[in-house]
Formats: structure tokens, sequence, C-alpha cells
């Protein structure tokens, strides 16, 4: 079978290894996400580090909503893998490529007006996803959202909303193309920079006119008024030099009950985004800016209004509103917002480089039904979508995990612990954890890390541990750390954590070494320079506490003076309710 394979036209070898990498990856992802389902079906209590913080009601609706979003997950990307394969199979893009064809020649177009055939191509092909995605869209809004009581929209304003996105799209999209490919035509050699320069110009633009031309065209924007939530926001982005000049409530609820916050703008014009469903019980888009009163209800109120779901809670107070804005804003703080794009377009740059060595390969073409002509827009699907998909699935993989630490990092602590008298198992149990909940963890005083056991047993299994060696290559064996911190982070990275260490301890009648001491004995050259700075350190630190307490107590004995010699004026400030 494999020679089989191998024997084939290098256009058959491209076609169906494009399509044997899709069906794996599909195939993989559909693993996952079936294991994931189990854990949604199996975990039907909340788990006892989520007890404190989330009751069992709350619990339960998010884990229905997640199993019955994941089995959505599954049909429609099973129907949109068949779908895809079917394309390929039954030639539908050179298809649709000679349907845009003859549409273009019935206008008065010729065969030499490549880039008007892309764009009709190119609607066909955008449409002809929008109807097809249409059905799963409704489902997933009309069924799935209005089930667990997030969908807010109706069916008429569900479609004119498609229809004006469908349009929006399109008056973006055709000239954006237009003119890529038109510089891709007369570039020369150097067509790939001028394309990347172009797209990036464009992103820039579209990132600049987005927030003020085109999100107001689907939703209303509306300055936040004068508040208590407003001087809080502003005293949050001047402490931290953000340069805000607006907030804006955008009116998400008419749509979907999910709420979220952002901000936009370059340089000095910043701008922060509130969903109105993030705010506590409070609407801006009342004339009066107040509560509506609640209307009586009619005999005319249909069951089905009657029967929605109503959440205990509408949206975030104050502390809540300005700890999710908190986290947006630690990322501009710490530069994560101009490093996602350098990143981005240092990945476009490389991508319309490799577009440029293999746009001249006609096998591509070939490979996908396209024999006797390479149009520009059909080499950037192909070569994008199918011969970058190996690329793209490592991204795929790389980012996310770029990302979770990214975002882990704005609400980051990090974790000072003195090791001296800690047990070793049971501190790098403890630091396994904290390093998996994704904070930042730095252990001093290793030497002083106690193990379980007497000094000779620990030194003899540890000069035993020094001995392995590997059987198929006898001169390579483990890394040999002997310093104690190196030893400590060796067995920190091994360490599963089990829920149950919560306590760091040592009985009483229990033998015991120092890590310091079994460490010297096996080669850490450090222990007498160690114990001097540390005996320093132990100077140092006692003047200071010295220093410390004395400090306080004169801070005190000011306190009780000043407070007697003004004690006849704050008697008087308290009558008049000055003072409490």
């Amino acid at each position: 079978m494999v020679e089989t394979i191998f024997d084939l036209p290098v256009e058959k070898q491209i076609f169906y290894a494009v399509l044997g990498f899709s069906w794996t990856v599909y195939l993989w992802e559909a693993y996952l996400s079936y294991r994931q389902r189990r854990i949604y079906r199996s975990t039907t209590h909340v788990p006892q580090e989520l007890g404190k913080i989330m009751d069992s009601a709350t619990f339960e609706k998010s884990r229905l909503y997640q199993l019955d979003k994941s089995n959505f997950s599954f049909w429609s990307g099973l129907y949109s893998e068949t779908e895809g394969t079917l394309i390929l199979l039954l030639g539908g893009i050179p298809l649709l490529w000679g349907v845009a064809g003859s549409l273009t020649n019935r206008l008065g177009f010729g065969s030499e007006y490549e880039i008007t055939q892309s764009l009709v191509f190119l609607t066909l092909a955008t449409l002809f996803s929008a109807v097809t995605g249409l059905p799963w869209s409704l489902y997933n809004t009309f069924v799935i959202e209005e089930k667990h009581g997030f969908n807010q929209q109706t069916f008429g304003f569900f479609l004119r909303d498609a229809l004006k996105k469908f349009f929006v799209t399109q008056c973006i999209l055709l000239p954006v193309t237009s003119l890529l490919l038109y510089i891709i035509k007369i570039g020369g050699d150097y067509f790939f920079i001028y394309a990347w320069l172009f797209t990036l110009a464009v992103s820039l633009v579209l990132v600049t006119i987005y927030a003020d031309y085109i999100a107001p065209l689907f939703d209303k924007f509306t300055l936040l008024p004068e508040g208590e939530l407003k001087m809080d926001i502003e005293a949050m982005a001047k402490s931290i030099s953000f340069p805000l000049t607006k907030v804006y409530v955008v009116e998400g609820s008419k749509r979907s009950s999910h709420s979220n916050a952002y901000f936009y703008g370059f340089f000095k014009n910043k701008r922060i985004v509130l969903f109105d469903t993030l705010l506590e019980d409070y609407s801006p888009f009342n004339k009066t800016g107040e509560p509506q009163p609640e209307q009586p209800e009619s005999d005319e109120t249909s069951s089905e209004a009657k029967a929605k779901p109503k959440n205990k809670k509408q949206g975030c107070n104050n502390p809540e509103i300005l700890a999710v804005l908190g986290h947006e804003l630690g990322h501009w703080k710490l530069g994560h917002t101009v490093k996602n794009m350098i990143i981005s377009q240092m990945n476009s740059f490389l991508c319309f480089s490799l577009f440029a060595v293999l746009i001249g390969r006609k096998e591509l073409f070939v490979a996908f039904g396209f024999n006797d002509s390479q149009p520009t827009l059909i080499g950037l699907m192909i070569i994008f979508q199918f011969i970058f998909s190996p690329y793209n699935e490592r991204k795929r993989m790389v980012v996310p995990a770029a990302l979770k630490i990214v975002r882990l990092k704005p609400t980051r602590k990090v974790l000072l612990l003195d090791g001296r008298g800690h047990l070793l198992g049971r501190l790098a149990a403890l630091v396994a954890k904290q390093v998996l909940l994704g904070h930042k963890v730095v252990v001093v005083r290793c030497e002083g890390i106690n193990i379980s056991g007497n000094f000779y047993r620990n030194k003899l299994k540890y000069l035993s541990f020094l001995r392995k060696r590997m059987n198929t290559n006898p001169s390579r064996g483990p890394y040999h750390f002997r310093a104690p911190s190196r030893i400590f982070w060796r067995t920190r990275k091994r360490m599963v954590v089990p829920a149950a260490l919560k306590i760091v301890r040592l009985k009483p009648t229990r033998k015991f070494a120092l890590l310091g001491r079994l460490a010297h004995e096996v080669g850490w050259k450090y222990q007498a320079i160690t114990a001097t700075l540390e005996e320093k350190r132990k100077e140092k630190a006692k003047l200071r506490y010295s220093k410390k307490k004395t400090v306080v107590k004169l801070t005190k004995l000011a306190e009780k003076n000043v407070e007697a010699k003004i004690a006849k004026y704050t008697d008087v400030l308290k009558q008049f309710g000055v003072l409490v």
C-alpha cells in the first residue's frame, strides 16, 4: 500500500497528503473532545477546590451548557470536515472557478481579467460558506443558547444581523483582495515584501477604524455616565499611566447575555468598552440612566416569556468590573498587545516569503484540479490553507500555550519560600502545585531542606543515582546535579501532586538529613561560602528587625502625642459629624 502511494504522480501524492493530514487532525481533535465530554458527564458535583467560590446550581448549569456545546461542536466539525473532503474529491474549487469565469464572460470580461474573476469567485465562495453554515448558526443561537438563557435575539434580528455582516465583510474583503492580487502581479521578485507591508497597513487601518465606524453598525455605543464606577476606572487607569480618553458601554444585551470588556486605540488615545451585560442591574440605554420600573404583567404575556429563566444576579459589581478591567489593562502594561502584533507580523512575513517560493510550482495547482491555469487567488488559497496546514496546526498548538502563559502573567504572583526546615518531597509537591496554578515560585536557602531518613542512607542512595548509566549508551547518564537548588528542582520537576499534601512537617522521632550536607558530600563546593553568607545575612536581618521595632515603637509614641495635642479639636469635629 505504501509503495503504491509513493508510486503515484507528485500531484496525487500532494492531494492525498493534504486530505490525509486534514482527517488526522480532525480525528485527533475529535478524540480530545470525546475525552472532555466524558469529564463533563462524569463530574456532577462541584470540585473541592471550587467549593468556596461556586454553588452547585451554577456549576450544574455551566456543566450542562459545556456538554451541549461540546456535542454541537462534534457534529458541526464532522459536517465541516465531510463537506471539505467532498469539495476536494469532486473538484468543487475548479468548478466554482469555472462558474466565476462564465459569469465574468457574460459581463463582458475575458479571461485576461483574472482579478475580476477572482472577486466573483470570492463572492460565490463566501456566499456558499454563509448559506451552508446558516443552519448550524441558527441551531447554536436558538436552541443551545436559548436553552441555557443566553440568547436575546429574535429571528428577524438574527437574519438582519447576518445579512449586515455579510455585506460589510464583502465591502472590506473585495477591495482589499483586489489590491493584494494587483500588488502580487506587479511586485516583481520582491512582491512578497510589498504584499506583507500592504497586509500590515490594512490590519492597522482596520484596528483604527473598527470601533468608531464598523462596530457601531451592529451595536449601539454610549458614554459611561459620571459616577463611582467611572471614577474608579479613571483612577485605576491613572495609577498605571494608561492614556484613557473615553469609557463606552456597548449594547450587547440585545444579542446575548454573555459579557466582556476590552480597550482599543493607538498611542495616547485609548478607550475602554464595557458590555452592558457586565454592569450590575444597570443599562445605559434607558433615557434617564435609571433602572426601568417593572411593568405590570398583562394577560397577553406569552407563556414562553414567562418560562424564560432568569439569572439570580445580572452583571458584576464595581470591584468585580475593576478586576476584569485590571486583567485587560495588565496586558497593556506588560506590552502583550505589541508583542502579539510583532509575532503575528513575523509569522505573516514568513508565510508570504514561503508563498513566493511555492507559487511557481505547477504541480500544486494540478493537484487541486487546475491543469491549464495558475490563478493567484487560487495559489493563495492552496498554499495558505492546504500546504501550510502542518505549520498552521503546529502554530495552533504553540500559540494557545503561549497565550495561557501571557494571560496568567498579569495576575501572577511571585511566591518567595524559605526552604529551611521543610521536607524535600512535601515542599516539592506544594511548589509543583503552585507552578501548575500559574504562579512563579522562588525557593531560597535550599541547603537547609530536610530529607527523611538518616544522612548515610541518603548519601548511599544519591551515590547510586550518580552511577546510573544508559543500557544502550553507557557513556551517557542522568544529569548529575550537585547543587541543593538543582537537586530540589529535579525533585519538583518529577513530582505528581496529591491533593492531600497541605501540611509540611517532620515528626520529632523521625531521622532526617540536610540537603546542603548531602550536596556537599556528593560534590557541591559552596557549603562553606553559603554558610558564611548566611551568617552575614542573619546579622543584617537582626539589625534590620531591631531598627524596624524601634521605628514602630517611635511611630506609636508619636501618634499618641499627636492625639493628645489635637484631642480638643477632635471632640469638636466629632460633634459636627466630620469625624466618626
